[in-house]
């Protein structure tokens, strides 16, 4: 039978409460004696199979005793940007008895009780989500999806999510104003770049980074994405929000388990919170070797008062969730239960953080209109005749690190370290130019103009030269 029409004969059945579930017989590979019924779920996961999962999943089947076996669907609508949505509609058809969502995802759904778990900077640690989701809140939170003929199973904990710098760094309020921020789809990170000055993007997980400055991500995701290739730096001293995912089931479905069943759903539940939190660390600190060890990628920390700064600009966001009483009362409860706030690290190294002591003189994101004719004016070297070396220019000078972006050829990202000594500008590229002798240039700045000058023999590209940077407010 075809994988679709199977699911639905699945599904049909479960809603039929047959006691022996779809796709397996008593007894068969669920560890419940032979004679007992057994029934058997079909849980619409929109990750690879047992991400988030695995220990739920595992604790439904012991608890149970292998009367109630949830076999897991991976990869549920895998290349929709918005699969969770689907898969709620999927779960509400009976097309799944139950499915994966993540926390974020619920208030494109018209469901916002989850807001406050994924609010800006409201939960900065492991510790203090494992400590959120062993309280009474996710009762609370889970019983929103309730008036969509739902039942919430469950909250299971998640990576901490941090900025991602790929056409930039994201250390200061600064570099989001402008930017183009990749977000899994979410009305509260949507608000949150918004209140920072930038413009979110729904990407699909996993995938490239192509026309984003900055991606919202975790290191797992990270590690694996399509994306790292153009990623920079992670600003690792600010977590944003958890990754915490829900279980939700069908009501129809649920309504027709026994009590020992939902018993044993419940008490998975919370049995999974910390082997699920255990798992995350060895997980996230596998993929940080990963990261660490790329080379042209870097950790990097946000000085406090810039990542002061971050957080005061996503005030906003926070205050008009507390116009909700409940909303109110679980960001309360939530910030009572504080427990410092995660900063990855390279080993035992911590990240480079940049100080006062560090900036320079140029430091910030420039903009030049490179015209042709004024790019052949500066008088270019031998071999410099190439469509990609004029355009509208991005170049962001900061903390050390310099990034230099076309708008018309946006995929040739060139990205660097830069020093300033005296009034010299030296640059080195990092990519495809990186044998070749720094790149030197006289400079001068006044009132938001920066001029770069020949320096010596290699003060190329010439397009950096050719014309006038204004700076980006």
């Amino acid at each position: 039978m075809p994988r679709l029409s199977r699911q639905l004969a699945c599904s049909t059945a479960l809603l039929a409460a047959l006691a022996a579930g779809c796709g397996g017989s008593p007894g068969d590979k669920s560890g419940a004696a032979a004679g007992d019924k057994v029934t058997v779920l079909e849980l619409a996961n929109g990750d690879n199979g047992g991400r988030d999962t695995g220990e739920f999943v595992a604790a439904v089947r012991r608890l149970s005793h292998g009367k109630l076996v949830i076999r897991e669907r991976a990869d549920a609508h895998q290349d929709d940007v918005d699969y969770e949505r689907a898969i709620v509609a999927d779960v509400r058809a009976g097309r799944y008895a139950l499915g994966k969502v993540g926390a974020r995802a619920w208030d494109q759904a018209g469901v916002d009780s989850f807001a406050p778990l994924v609010a800006p900077f409201a939960i900065t640690s492991l510790e203090q989500e494992e400590r959120a989701l062993r309280s009474s809140l996710p009762r609370k939170m889970l019983a929103g999806v309730e008036r969509l003929g739902l039942h919430g199973v469950a909250i299971l904990p998640g990576e901490l999510r941090y900025p991602v710098g790929v056409s930039r760094d994201a250390v200061a309020p600064a570099d989001f104003r402008g930017a183009v921020v990749g977000i899994r789809p979410s009305g509260v990170a949507e608000a949150t770049f918004e209140a920072l000055g930038g413009r979110a993007r729904p990407v699909i997980a996993g995938a490239a980074y192509t026309g984003l400055d900055i991606v919202e991500q975790d290191v797992q995701t990270l590690s694996g994405a399509a994306g790292l290739a153009d990623a920079r730096s992670l600003t690792a001293n600010v977590p944003l929000w958890p990754r915490a995912q829900t279980i939700v089931m069908n009501k129809a479905v649920y309504d027709r388990l026994t009590h020992g069943q939902r018993e044993a759903l419940a008490r998975a539940a919370i049995e999974a919170i910390a082997p699920s939190t255990r798992a995350i660390a060895k997980s996230s600190g596998n993929a940080l070797g990963v990261l660490c060890g790329r080379e042209g990628f870097a950790l990097m920390a946000a000085a406090r008062k810039d990542a002061e700064g971050i957080r005061h600009a996503a005030a906003p966001v926070l205050a008009n969730l507390r116009r909700g009483r409940a909303a109110a009362e679980a960001l309360d409860a939530i910030d009572e239960m504080r427990a410092g706030t995660d900063t990855l690290r390279c080993g035992d190294t911590p990240p480079p953080a940049p100080t006062e002591a560090m900036s320079t003189p140029v430091d910030g994101t420039w903009k030049a209109n490179v015209t042709r004719k004024a790019y052949f004016a500066a008088g270019p070297d031998n071999g410099e005749d190439n469509e990609a070396n004029w355009g509208p220019h991005t170049m962001t000078l900061r903390a050390g690190r310099f990034t230099i972006k076309n708008a018309r050829f946006p995929a040739q990202l060139m990205r660097g370290s830069y020093v300033v000594r005296a009034d010299r500008l030296v640059m080195s590229d990092d990519g495809e130019y990186a044998e070749d002798p720094p790149w030197r240039y006289a400079w001068s700045r006044y009132r938001g103009t920066l001029r770069l000058r020949r320096g010596g023999p290699d003060d190329v590209p010439t397009a950096l030269r050719a014309v006038p940077w204004t700076e980006v407010r």
